[in-house]
């Protein structure tokens, strides 16, 4: 349930109750037609599939927190705090990077001063 306050107020943690419920919501929709005989095949195919797919993502991000924390700790210099890997939260962002093919994600939020021109 979401409390109205005397002001009318909305706060974040409304939303992310209504968020979290619409989704539920979308899952107990999935669940019910399984039951039809015309989608049961296909959301039974559904679901196998996102067993799969969450099996295979659990070890992605153990093997990506994995290279994360060894890249710490090869690459970790303390003269210089504005590294990629001057910290644990930012050697996972820049191995989650560097998954996709990005091998100079530094630069696209640390410019150098004076550099200019376009970003692509």
């Amino acid at each position: 349930f979401v409390f109205a306050t005397p002001c009318s107020c909305v706060y974040n943690w409304q939303w992310q109750i209504g968020v979290v419920s619409v989704f539920l919501a979308w899952i107990m929709l999935i669940t019910f037609l399984q039951k039809w005989p015309l989608t049961g095949v296909y959301i039974l195919m559904f679901l196998n599939i996102i067993g799969s797919f969450l099996k295979i993502v659990f070890l992605a991000v153990l093997l990506i927190i994995a290279f994360a924390i060894a890249f710490y700790m090869l690459l970790f210099d303390p003269t210089k705090m504005h590294t990629p890997f001057s910290n644990p939260g930012r050697a996972l962002v820049k191995v989650m990077a560097m998954t996709t093919g990005e091998l100079d994600y530094n630069s696209l939020y640390h410019q150098e001063e004076g550099a200019e021109g376009i970003a692509f």
